[in-house]
């Protein structure tokens, strides 16, 4: 990938980002929904314009894990009350915890007997499907 469409890239979201600002600012919209608006907005308009901003289906993986994913994360950890996660956190991993496991073993069982191949497809294996789905 060149230095030119990575620059292209980051400058198009850059736009993007200064767009759900403005919308954020001159309305009463949160900033999550004003950042959803101005990507609703600047998809309707690549489409009509026929701009290229160079994203493409293999380099947007990348960009979602190593751009927009960091920054969500920090900005959700920024924000955090220490207060509600000591609150809130017994009843999280009491729901959380059955609830993997059981689905973990639905999925499973669910697996294993509609592929019905004990030699080609062990239970640990659905087990593995289980946990990984």
């Amino acid at each position: 990938m060149s230095v030119d469409i990575v620059m292209g890239q980051l400058l198009f979201f850059c736009l993007l980002a200064l767009c759900a600002l403005m919308i954020e600012r001159l309305s009463p919209l949160d900033i999550t929904l004003s950042s959803l608006l101005a990507g609703v907005t600047f998809s309707v308009l690549i489409d009509v314009t026929g701009f290229d901003s160079g994203i493409r289906a293999h380099n947007l993986k990348d960009i979602i894990f190593f751009v927009i994913l960091p920054v969500l994360v920090f900005e959700a950890a920024w924000h955090m009350q220490p207060s509600l996660l000591k609150k809130w956190l017994l009843p999280a991993l009491i729901l959380a915890i059955p609830g993997v496991l059981l689905s973990t073993a639905i999925i499973a069982a669910f697996m294993y007997l509609g592929i019905n191949h004990a030699g080609g497809f062990p239970i640990i294996a659905a087990l593995l499907t289980g946990a990984i789905l």
